[in-house]
C-alpha cells in the first residue's frame, strides 16, 4: 500500500508543473490529497489527510481559530504561508508547519534538490519571499553541500541506548552531574512519571488551554495549544505514533509532554504545566524520564527539538539540552530571504550554525 502511494504522488510529481495556486487550508488539504501526496496510506502523519482535517476541527473547537491560511503552492506540491503568530519572520514557512516541530516534505531529498532551480523561479514569478524552520525529507535530513539557498544548524539529540545507566555514561561530564543534582532533588518530592500512549482527555485539553492562557495570554496561549491539538489528532487516528508524559505530584498533573514518533525518532511535540505549582527543572528532568522510559523499545533517538530556526539565537533550548549527546543537522530552505553577509559565507562554506552537542 505504501508503495503504490509513493507511485501516484512520484507520477503527479514529475508531470508539467502546474501554475501557482492560492487555497484556503481546507482546499490545500483536499488538493494534496487529490494529487497523492497526501495519502491514508503514508509514513508520516502529517501527510494523512485525515490527521489535517481532524486538527483544524479542533483548532476551531479549542482555539477559535484555524492556524494560516491563503495557502500558496508551487510546481504543484510545495506549499508556503505566512505564519500570522511571526510577523516579523523574514520569509514564509512551509504551509502548515507553524505548529510542528520539524515536520516532513513529502518528497526525497533529491528531489527537492532537482526541483530547487524551478522553485526559484516560481516563487520569483510571484514574488514569494522563503525563509524556512528546519524540517525534514521522506527519507532523512539531506546532506550539506554549501549552498545559499540551504542553511544547516546543528541540532542534537539524544541517542538512546538499550539501558539508562548506559545512555547517562554517555552524557558530558557537566550533564552527568547536571542529572544527579536534579535527580535528588525530585527525590525529595513525590512527584511520579509515566509514558504511555494514552489519549489526552477533554478534560486535560482544558486544563491545557487554561494555563496556557494564564501563562502567555488570550491569544499567545491558544496559538501555544495547537501544539497539543496537533498532538490530540495524530492520537486519533495514529494511537502507535503519539506519546504523552505525564508527570503528576500526589495524583494531579503537574507537567504533561506530547510526543510524536517518526522514522528512528521521538520527537517532542508540546509541552504544558499547572502554572499553581512549580518545580525547578521540571521540564529538562521530564525529557529524562522519557529517555528512560524509551530504553530499550528499539527507537533510536529522541529529539528535544532544542532550535529550529536561523533567527533563533543559539542561547534557546539550553534546558532542553540537557539530554542531548548526539548530533544531528538539520536544513532550513531560503529563496529571497534576507540574510547577512556572514550568514551566505558560513552557508556556502558547508559549515553549521549553532552549536554541536
Amino acid at each position: 500500500m505504501i508503495q503504490s502511494a509513493n507511485i501516484r504522488a512520484s507520477s503527479f510529481r514529475h508531470a508539467k508543473p502546474a501554475a501557482v495556486k492560492q487555497y484556503a487550508f481546507d482546499e490545500y488539504i483536499l488538493a494534496m490529497e487529490q494529487a497523492g501526496i497526501f495519502s491514508l496510506d503514508t509514513l508520516f502523519p502529517e501527510h494523512d489527510p485525515r490527521i489535517w482535517r481532524q486538527f483544524l476541527s479542533l483548532c476551531r473547537e479549542w482555539s477559535g481559530f484555524i492556524p494560516e491560511n491563503t495557502i500558496s503552492v508551487h510546481l504543484a506540491k510545495y506549499g508556503f504561508c505566512h505564519a500570522p503568530v511571526d510577523p516579523d519572520r523574514a520569509g514564509q514557512n512551509f504551509a502548515g508547519v507553524t505548529t510542528l516541530v520539524d515536520p516532513f516534505l513529502p518528497v526525497s531529498a533529491q528531489e527537492f534538490l532537482a526541483d530547487i532551480p524551478a522553485l526559484h523561479d516560481s516563487l520569483a514569478r510571484e514574488s514569494e519571499c522563503i525563509f524556512t524552520d528546519t524540517y525534514g525529507y521522506l527519507d532523512g535530513y539531506g546532506t550539506p553541500a554549501g549552498r545559499d539557498d540551504m542553511a544547516w544548524l546543528h541540532s542534537p539529540v539524544a541517542k538512546i541506548d538499550t539501558d539508562f545507566e548506559t545512555y547517562l555514561t554517555s552524557l558530558t561530564q557537566e550533564r552527568r552531574k547536571k542529572f544527579r543534582r536534579m535527580a535528588r532533588d525530585f527525590d525529595e518530592t513525590r512527584v511520579t512519571f509515566q509514558l504511555n500512549q494514552d489519549p489526552l482527555t477533554v478534560s486535560e485539553l482544558s486544563t491545557a488551554r487554561d494555563h496556557l492562557i494564564r501563562k502567555w495570554g488570550d491569544e499567545e496561549g491558544r496559538w501555544a495549544l495547537m501544539q497539543t491539538l496537533w498532538s490530540c489528532a495524530v492520537m486519533h487516528f495514529r494511537p502507535a505514533q503519539a506519546y504523552v508524559m505525564r508527570a503528576q505530584d500526589q495524583g494531579v498533573t503537574i507537567f504533561t509532554q506530547t510526543l510524536i514518533h517518526r522514522r528512528d525518532t521521538i520527537y517532542c511535540q508540546s509541552i504544558f504545566k499547572n502554572e499553581d505549582v512549580f518545580f525547578d527543572g521540571i521540564a529538562p528532568f521530564t525529557d529524562f524520564k522519557c529517555i528512560e522510559a524509551l530504553c530499550g523499545r528499539h527507537i533510536p533517538y529522541f529529539d528535544p527539538s532544542c532550535r529550529t530556526s536561523l533567527d533563533d539565537p543559539e542561547t534557546i533550548g539550553i534546558a532542553k539540552r540537557v539530554t542531548v549527546n548526539h548530533d544531528r543537522q538539520k536544513p532550513l530552505f531560503i529563496s529571497g530571504g534576507r540574510i547577512t553577509d556572514e550568514q551566505r559565507a558560513t552557508m556556502l562554506s558547508g559549515l553549521y550554525f549553532g552549536k554541536p552537542a
